[in-house]
């Protein structure tokens, strides 16, 4: 499904020539610049930092930035298949698994935003890996359970937008979990702490600006 996923992200590339087509795209490239040059502080604190920090790092074997934003995008789309997998398969099986891989890996949209400087094909990565890290750890446990916080972390700081989901999943897997019957309260806590210990300390930086 991995192979299956480049190769069709491959042809829109190559069938479907890329610019810079909105203001968000250049914001995303200029941070990038600033970060690659060590400047921490030099850009609009209202751009989210993920995403261009990932484009920095891939500044490190791409020479052009823009295109390494670009490839940001690219193999975060093609990862995505493996969290959809993951999560498919524990709630449905491996049969449904292979569907939704499948359906990812062919979807249109997501091959689209593989191809351009924008955080959407790396917000999806983040976003279904936070939430089978999520939901693997509430229903069994383990490092999956300490480590969800952190993916849905790294998705607020790829969307503004992954703040209110980040927060307000916990709550919402609880009232859709209760049935009647005590859940695993206790597999929350760990969940919510690191969650808003990380939240905090975010908003106090922030606020350094």
């Amino acid at each position: 499904m991995l192979l299956l996923a480049l190769g069709f992200r491959l042809l829109f590339l190559l069938a479907m020539p890329r610019v810079l087509d909105t203001a968000d795209a250049i914001h995303y490239v200029e941070t990038a610049e600033h970060l690659a040059q060590g400047n921490i502080f030099g850009y609009d604190p209202k751009i989210p930092p993920l995403y261009p920090l990932l484009g920095a790092c891939a500044h490190l074997v791409i020479a052009d930035m823009e295109w390494a934003c670009r490839m940001v995008s690219f193999f975060a789309s093609i990862l995505t298949v493996i969290p959809v997998f993951l999560l498919a398969k524990d709630l449905h099986g491996l049969g449904a698994a292979r569907i939704s891989a499948l359906i990812v890996a062919l979807w249109p949209w997501l091959a689209d935003y593989a191809c351009r400087v924008s955080t959407e094909a790396t917000a999806v990565l983040f976003w279904f890996t936070a939430l089978w890290l999520f939901t693997r750890g509430i229903r069994r446990g383990g490092w999956t359970l300490y480590a969800s916080p952190f993916a849905y972390f790294g998705l607020a700081l790829i969307r503004p937008e992954g703040l209110f989901i980040a927060l307000c999943t916990a709550p919402a897997a609880l009232l859709l979990t209760w049935e009647g019957k005590r859940p695993h309260l206790k597999r929350y806590l760990p969940f919510a702490g690191i969650l808003l210990t990380l939240v905090v300390a975010n908003t106090l930086y922030i606020r350094q600006f």
